[in-house]
């Protein structure tokens, strides 16, 4: 290996002629190892007194120093990738039966270690998608078995081997069907055991199946050599029976395997108390907090790693009492404090949707939050802020169809995607067929249980749950049609990129989860119409959160609604823009002194509108300074538009204005 490899490998950056890195002989945090390079050789000048026989024992344990008499060679790799097939590290296995693990340093080179690297099951997406459809998933302990049984089967094994079992591989396979082939050894067996334990624990069924007439210490891959057959092991696998603790069959009823049920009735949300994740009911017109749920003699606790943030037990101090009006308030307070925004009615909007989150059993139809625009705009900041006080909000990147599916199915979680493109050459079209159906509820997804027959194998579920999409990538048509569009622009104050306060945000989720709880039984209130179709659809929900919380708002919600209306609109003649040109060139009697009132155009337009339709002065104002007119000030002091014959005549060739 160079010099560089090396220093890269221990976190070095290059100092003058060599380079500073961490000493892999002790915990070192000063950077105290200088490598340079004298006519070929390699020198490591040691600044914390670790002598040179340690410091390149470490390396070679690294893998990061080879005698040069050594005759070892690279006979295999072994890849290991996230759920899209994207290389996170490699095992790495020398002809002398060692083995290494590596990560790309993204320059075409690698780094000998996995600091911080995301670790995975091998053959992960072939793994996920056995899971979902119900197929076995044989776990073995080595690359080489797991590819030589993948040839016919779904087959796996975690990075190191026995006894490097993780917490994060047990979640990839829960409730999954899995066989375990133990080597034939102790640390085999018992690796295999811990792997059942934790498996059964997360809900996962489990088979461990010894191979028979297997050598000491040998494997799967032994076995077939030996003559073992496709046809036998799977008579073997049909004829195992599933695993259980041995003590299981002596427990009592009540203390039988809990199992995991996050959604209960009369859920209000979730509580973290002694660090335990708990129920946070509504009971006889209470709060109260319950440890588990028994139904049918089976006792259930929420998932106790749901990626959420959850509720303090101080939420059963919190006074009942409440207006909603200030809630509301606080609530764009919040959101202003943190973001900014293109346009001043999205605060309103943007609240009313989070308020509408902790109601949400209430609506059928949920309208999706699309932040789009270019790199450093703010997206990433809008689902950040989001993520803070919608309820029970959960946060991904680049989520998978089963991402998706799995967090609606199971816990109706508000879902923030950060950047994903679901349309082009290159579009992942599963997901975008998933989110079509996220926004109303009753519109079904289909998927295959293997664990049934016949037409029972096709289980039909509703995925309907909140989504925000933060992302630079356009959306196809049909799903930015259920979307209420925040064109993100960069921020013209610092103010609100500061940290986000989690005190503040907490005791506001507190606020919030005290609103579900006294409303989530009454009524909404009942609302017009204020547009058609689509955007009727996804704005009736918010419209009701404003009417019910606040309705001396509702003159600036359904400016927004107008403003969307437009933005929508198929032809351009008939934007509210297109009007307002159009009654600047036909009546004369609205320019004075080369000056026209918001007023005199405002009541142009609405002259023949019905009262519930009209327009306010303030969206018309907004309206004419898009179209490019110049404020200024007029007679008596009002604020008014400069007149501009030049910008006229090309917005009469832009809105297509007839001459009749």
């Amino acid at each position: 290996m160079t010099v560089g490899e090396i220093a890269k490998a221990l976190g070095g950056n290059s100092s003058g002629d060599g380079w500073q890195a961490h000493c892999p002989a002790h915990d070192d945090a000063k950077s105290s190892l200088t490598i340079t390079e004298d006519q070929g050789k390699i020198l490591f000048h040691r600044h914390a007194g670790c002598s040179q026989t340690d410091v390149l024992n470490a390396l070679k344990i690294r893998g990061l120093w080879h005698n040069k008499n050594s005759k070892s060679k690279i006979i295999k790799t072994y890849d290991y990738t996230d759920i899209d097939g994207k290389l996170l590290f490699q095992v790495v296995r020398y002809d002398n039966k060692d083995f290494k693990q590596r990560r790309p340093d993204n320059n075409g080179g690698w780094i000998w270690n996995l600091k911080d690297t995301q670790r995975v099951l091998y053959h992960l997406p072939d793994v996920i998608k056995a899971a979902e459809a119900g197929r076995y998933i044989f776990i073995v302990e080595g690359e080489k078995d797991a590819d030589n049984l993948g040839q016919h089967f779904n087959a796996t094994t975690n990075p190191g081997g026995a006894g490097k079992w993780r917490k994060e591989y047990t979640e990839i396979l829960k409730s999954a069907k899995c066989v375990i082939l133990p080597d034939n050894d102790p640390p085999g067996r018992k690796h295999a055991q811990n792997i059942a334990h934790e498996l059964y624990k997360n809900g996962s069924v489990v088979k461990i199946l010894e191979l028979p007439n297997l050598p000491k210490g040998g494997d799967v891959s032994n076995w077939f050599e030996a003559g073992g057959t496709l046809e036998e092991l799977k008579n073997l696998v049909k004829n195992t029976v599933e695993w259980k603790p041995e003590n299981e069959e002596n427990q009592s009823e009540d203390k039988k395997k809990i199992q995991t049920k996050t959604l209960i009735p009369n859920l209000i949300h979730l509580v973290c108390e002694e660090d335990q994740v708990k129920y946070l009911i509504k009971k006889n017109d209470n709060l109260c907090i319950e440890d588990f749920y028994i139904n049918d003699g089976q006792l259930y606790q929420p998932k106790q790693d749901i990626p959420i943030n959850l509720i303090n037990p101080d939420i059963l101090n919190e006074s009942q009492t409440i207006e909603y009006k200030p809630i509301l308030d606080k609530v764009i307070a919040f959101i202003r404090k943190y973001l900014e925004l293109p346009h001043e009615q999205d605060y309103l909007v943007l609240s009313l949707w989070v308020l509408h989150t902790y109601l949400i059993e209430k609506f059928n139809v949920t309208p999706i939050l699309y932040f789009f625009g270019i790199k450093e705009t703010g997206k990433t900041r809008a689902g950040e802020v989001i993520s803070e006080i919608a309820y029970r909000c959960e946060r991904c990147t680049s989520p998978t169809e089963a991402t998706l599916f799995r967090s609606a199915d199971y816990f109706k979680t508000v879902l923030i995607i950060d950047e994903i493109k679901l349309w082009g050459p290159d579009g992942n079209k599963e997901v975008a067929n998933l989110i079509k159906s996220r926004y109303k509820r009753g519109l079904k997804v289909s998927r295959v249980n293997m664990n049934k027959s016949g037409e029972d194998q096709i289980e039909y579920h509703d995925v309907f749950a909140p989504l925000v999409i933060c992302s630079t990538e356009t959306m196809p048509p049909i799903i930015e049609s259920r979307c209420f569009t925040f064109t993100m622009r960069q921020n013209a104050s610092s103010k609100v990129e500061g940290e986000i306060d989690e005190k503040e945000s907490a005791k506001l989720r507190n606020l919030l989860t005290i609103f579900r709880f006294k409303y989530i039984d009454k009524d909404l209130p009942a609302v017009e119409a204020l547009t058609r179709r689509r955007l009727n659809e996804i704005t009736k929900p918010l419209f009701q959160i404003c009417m019910l919380v606040d309705p001396d708002r509702k003159d600036e919600f359904t400016d927004f609604i107008k403003y969307e209306k437009m933005k929508r609109s198929e032809e351009e003649g008939e934007v509210v823009e297109a009007d307002i040109v159009k009654s600047l060139k036909e009546s004369g009697d609205l320019v004075e002194n080369r000056k026209f009132s918001t007023k005199a155009i405002t009541d142009e337009l609405n002259k023949n509108l019905s009262e519930k339709n009209q327009y306010s002065s303030r969206y018309i104002s907004s309206c004419i300074k898009r179209l490019g007119f110049e404020k200024t000030r007029l007679t008596g002091g009002k604020m008014g538009f400069r007149y501009d014959e030049s910008l006229l005549s090309k917005l009469i060739i832009k809105y297509k204005i007839s001459e009749g």
